[in-house]
């Protein structure tokens, strides 16, 4: 399937349902998927549902890497 930019993809399930999305970039659009990824750490990592190192599996990911990125602009886990 061509996903073109700017689209939405959206799964509508009865309950919580994980999902495992795999994509292949064109090269020019590489920045994008890591802002993104950036954002997906910061977000599980504020949730406080899930350690460093899940999280970077997740991500695939070293959670060194997921330390980083979510201390990288003083961004700390909320309280």
């Amino acid at each position: 399937m061509i996903i073109r930019a700017g689209y939405n993809i959206a799964f509508h399930c009865f309950q919580e349902t994980p999902i495992i999305l795999m994509l292949s970039v064109h090269p020019s659009r590489r920045q994008h998927v890591v802002i993104a990824r950036q954002e997906v750490m910061r977000r599980l990592y504020a949730s406080k549902r899930y350690s460093l190192f899940q999280i970077g599996q997740v991500v695939k990911r070293d959670h060194t890497t997921v330390a980083h990125t979510v201390c990288r602009k003083r961004w700390h886990r909320p309280q």
